[in-house]
């Protein structure tokens, strides 16, 4: 199945794979594979349908909900801020941001088909991706001037952009060397470079909360499957191997697990497994599917102050 792309801006129809068989879901015993990661895992927002339109919904990793969050026109692409704080999304072509309650909608860009966005780890930048004239390019937007400035101009299609957490890189696909694979620039647009070679189509990278690693998706003859790379390129280890199709991941801000999409014969759901795989929980969603998942990291509480034990038989001088 080389060359069959399934985007974040898009879901084309997976040619060549059939007989999805269905499996079930059960605890997630694995041992994580990040670790001293500093924020906690918050609710999960993904993308499904509601009254005909597309609109984002909140559940919890552990299956229960979920609960509507947008409404009016179609909403995709959900990221959260990296405090947790609010949503970028792409609404009306453009990208927009919200508080963490869909309160406060501004728009961000004038674009007509604005999509991908993906915070800076200070939350100052979004990067997107802008198609114009055919072709895609990673553009980065100032979330409190609105200006627009462009990363990348190949004449081939750059898409997906994921910036690191140590604020350094940013990760995209791109078909410059004509197939979809990965990539990775700094975060001003310089030293791009390709981190994937294969016959197969790679999409949707996603960083390790510490950036030691980038998981994606591959599709290939044998199916859509999950896996990681090293940031600095290398061989890749796979998660899954289902006969359904899994794609768009999206890891824990704590690092121990990654959501992701699994698709069985046509209806996609989301579901939470370890980092390094093993077996999944579905997390809850309303009928007919769900995809766009993106995983809210939370302050921990700040320690209390130390008490002070006062010595009632110390005498006074």
């Amino acid at each position: 199945m080389s060359g069959v792309r399934i985007g974040r801006g898009r879901r084309l129809a997976l040619l060549g794979i059939c007989s999805l068989a269905l499996i079930g879901f059960g605890a997630d015993g694995a041992s994580p594979e990040v670790t001293g990661a500093r924020k906690l895992n918050g609710q999960i927002a993904f993308v499904a349908s509601q009254g005909g339109k597309r609109q984002i919904f909140l559940a919890d990793a552990s299956g229960s909900g979920p609960t509507l969050l947008t409404s009016g026109e179609s909403h995709r692409d959900p990221s959260w801020s990296a405090d947790g704080a609010r949503l970028a999304f792409s609404l009306g072509g453009a990208i927009q941001v919200s508080n963490a309650d869909a309160s406060g909608v501004l728009r961000l860009t004038r674009g007509r088909f604005d999509s991908d966005p993906s915070w800076s780890p200070d939350d100052s930048r979004i990067a997107f991706t802008r198609t114009t004239a055919g072709n895609q390019d990673i553009y980065l937007v100032d979330v409190a001037a609105s200006r627009v400035a462009r990363l990348t101009r190949a004449p081939a299609r750059d898409q997906e952009a994921a910036w690191s957490p140590d604020a350094t890189r940013i990760a995209f696909t791109s078909r410059r060397d004509g197939n979809w694979e990965l990539y990775v620039m700094n975060a001003d647009g310089s030293d791009q470079r390709r981190l994937t070679r294969t016959a197969a189509a790679e999409g949707v990278p996603t960083w390790s909360p510490d950036s030691r690693r980038i998981a994606f998706y591959r599709a290939s003859k044998a199916g859509v499957d999950l896996y990681t790379i090293a940031a600095g390129g290398g061989g890749a280890t796979r998660l899954t191997s289902d006969p359904a199709n899994d794609y768009d991941p999206a890891w824990s801000p704590d690092g121990s697990s990654i959501a992701f999409v699994r698709d069985r014969g046509g209806t996609p759901r989301i579901y939470v497994m370890s980092a390094r795989g093993g077996p999944t929980i579905r997390v809850a969603g309303p009928p007919g599917g769900s995809d766009y998942p993106s995983w809210q990291p939370l302050e921990p509480s700040p320690p209390p102050p130390p008490s002070r034990k006062l010595d009632a038989e110390r005498p006074s001088r």
